[in-house]
């Protein structure tokens, strides 16, 4: 392990280790090659992993990760495998290669990622370690952990022990070289696969930057395993791909942009290459095309003319252009006077409002501060039980068979003791950060409620505007449960914690016991410990998963909210083009959305998320909007869905990206 990795979070390094040998022992022994050593164990570790923690598979999730991964894939050079990718239910922030292909994310790296292009970054990463075959190397490394010749020679009940414990999750250590090619290959995957290299170089520099702030351990884990170091980021900064003055490079990542619907981001990286390269014509054309995605349609006649003239016979101009100009102007209807009216009854409400979501951002920073002080001895707890763990397991000596199993189950205990911290840590950051969007998100509406009462705007956003005022104040609501069952939470993830310390103690007295002193008493005082504790965390963990749903409910009512506000500040002509990304991200048709604004009266954020729900249902959107409710369309298509956390990082991501595209567009030079 790096000098640097040396974080003890060992707690976690438990049973995919002791899987891996066990099934090294047995293939070794028969003399099979490396990919049938490494196809076994990647069954196994999969099946490890997804027992233990169980996979999410929202299909709206699922189908945007599977995508991208398998885009991905196809541009390494290890393609003769299968490729698998999934999202781990966990709130530990962390992304796991397996052998084989299997690669994971975890919930809680979704919500920590800021954009689609931080995991796309993350996963080409861990392609590049089955890619470089770093993991078969890891794990042969991590036979110091082992385990005695009596429960190698056993193989079938030690599968039955390990069942379910798929720790090996966080486990792996890479080296320094390791993780410097693991770069490499992730950078150059992002790049051909038509992504921004920049995704990953973000990710783990805000990565480091969150752990020196106020190092959180649900993020450390992250840290541990996947040292982000400046020397490395800077390397990256320095390669081809990334150089701010390779105008091939910049319109490699715009043509990528374009084909995500990101045309004004594109049209950015279209323009710097531009001026690199002034008389590259495929640039001078991608820019047209780009300003023509976003509705600039006078711009893009005049950039298509320019390139005519100089070249007669490029009859791909030609057709956009002539294209371009027999577009109809993009009409929208007047705000009416009942409308106006209607908003200047609701000015007060508004004005109230807004001032709530302010007090509810101060009422959550209180609370991640409270809550950071009361888990804060709690975490140097886990610490140092890592710490002790690692040293007991590394001199573990010879036990019996028996006695191994009992000192698995109480690894597992530990480990699971160690995810409740991290789960009711993690609350406190998703609380602050939601109430902080949910107070800018009501200033901006009540910005745009006054705008409408002044007789300024379009005829329907006042009933857009109404919905999302009702999403902020449910938000608030859901906001307020979720922190007063998360310090309810945050003394139960003390008394697991003490559990823990007991179980290392014990597992201390049966690691330390003479060699010929009866261990059946000690193993049946450890079996009953882990078991208790086992269960307690479970009971924890499964309380903690619930007192995130209102804040996961939270963040997803403010996402709507600020799709539906993105949609209103962009220029009617580029409202299509936000069709186009509004569909990328639900996995839809962009005429679909573009029907649910015109003819129903939806917002951005509205349309998204009936799309979402419509995807994940496998249903039509006009089975769950008969009438269009003036309420919470959250609390109004609950009935139709068991989980909106596919809806919410999906929309997580949609937001980020209309923001970006109305903010890149109206600051861009057109001229």
């Amino acid at each position: 392990m790096d000098a640097q990795t040396g974080h003890s979070h060992s707690i976690l390094v438990v049973v995919a280790v002791l899987v891996i040998v066990t099934a090294l022992f047995g293939i070794v022994l028969s003399g099979c090659d490396e990919d049938n050593v490494e196809k076994m164990l990647g069954s196994s570790t999969a099946a490890s992993v997804e027992a233990t923690y169980g996979v999410n598979r929202d299909p709206l999730l699922s189908v945007w990760l599977d995508d991208m991964g398998q885009r991905l894939v196809s541009f390494s050079t290890r393609q003769q495998i299968p490729y698998s990718f999934k999202v781990v239910e966990t709130d530990m922030v962390n992304a796991f290669a397996g052998p084989w292909g299997h690669i994971y994310v975890t919930e809680g790296l979704l919500e920590f990622a800021e954009c689609e292009e931080e995991v796309t970054g993350v996963v080409a990463h861990e392609i590049g370690h089955v890619v470089n075959r770093d993991i078969i190397k890891s794990f042969k490394q991590s036979i110091i952990f082992g385990i005695g010749a009596s429960v190698l020679s056993n193989e079938s009940e030690t599968w039955g022990a390990i069942a379910g414990i798929g720790l090996g999750l966080y486990s792996l250590r890479y080296s320094r070289k390791d993780e410097y090619r693991a770069d490499d290959q992730g950078r150059m995957l992002t790049y051909r696969g038509g992504y921004n290299p920049i995704g990953e170089v973000d990710f783990f520099q805000r990565l480091m930057e969150e752990k020196e702030g106020h190092s959180p351990s649900y993020i450390e884990v992250m840290v541990s395993t996947h040292p982000p170091t400046e020397r490395r980021i800077n390397f990256q900064m320095e390669t081809a791909e990334l150089d701010p003055k390779n105008p091939d490079a910049l319109a490699k990542i715009g043509q990528g942009y374009m084909q995500r619907a990101r045309y004004a981001t594109a049209l950015k990286y279209f323009q710097q290459a531009a001026i690199l390269a002034p008389d590259e014509q495929l640039i001078q054309v991608a820019m047209a095309d780009a300003l023509a995605a976003c509705g600039r349609d006078e711009a893009a006649t005049d950039r298509y003319q320019a390139i005519l003239a100089g070249r007669q016979s490029n009859k791909y101009a030609g057709q956009q252009l002539a294209e371009v100009e027999g577009r109809l102007p993009v009409v929208v209807a007047a705000l009416t006077g009942q409308e106006a009216a209607a908003a200047r009854d609701l000015q007060s409400n508004a004005h109230l409002l807004a001032m709530s979501a302010d007090t509810a951002a101060v009422e959550a920073q209180t609370f991640a501060r409270q809550l950071r002080g009361r888990i804060k001895p709690v975490a140097a707890a886990n610490t140092r039980i890592g710490d002790q763990l690692s040293q007991l397991t590394e001199s573990s000596g010879e036990l019996a068979e028996s006695a191994q199993r009992v000192i698995l189950d109480a690894h597992r205990a530990i480990a699971k003791a160690s995810e409740v911290l991290y789960s009711v840590e993690s609350t406190a950051p998703a609380v602050v950060a939601t109430a902080a969007d949910l107070k800018n998100a009501a200033a901006q509406v009540e910005a745009k409620l006054n705008e409408l009462a002044a007789g300024q705007g379009e005829a329907g956003q006042l009933a857009v505007i109404k919905r999302s005022m009702a999403e902020i104040q449910a938000a608030m609501n859901d906001l307020q449960q979720s922190q007063t069952q998360t310090r309810q939470l945050a003394g139960k993830a003390d008394q697991i914690q003490q559990l823990a310390a007991q179980n290392v103690h014990a597992i201390r007295d049966l690691l330390s016991r003479d060699e010929d002193e009866d261990v059946s008493l000690l193993s049946m005082h450890l079996r009953g410990l882990a078991a208790d504790t086992l269960r307690q965390a479970n009971q924890a963990t499964e309380a903690c998963r619930n007192c995130r749903t209102p804040a996961r409910r939270a963040g997803l009512r403010t996402l709507i909210v600020q799709a539906n506000l993105a949609g209103m500040a962009a220029e009617p002509a580029q409202r299509p083009a936000l069709d186009r990304l509004v569909a990328y991200f639900m996995r839809t048709d962009s005429e679909d959305v573009e029907q649910l604004r015109q003819d129903r009266g939806l917002g951005f954020g509205d349309a998204a998320y009936v799309m979402a729900v419509s995807t994940t249902s496998n249903s039509k959107p006009d089975k769950f909007l008969p009438g269009l409710p003036g309420r919470s369309l959250v609390d109004h298509l609950s009935n139709y869905t068991d989980s909106s956390y596919g809806a919410q990082i999906m929309l997580k991501y949609l937001v980020h990206a209309m923001q970006e595209e109305v903010h890149t567009l109206s600051k861009l030079d057109i001229s």
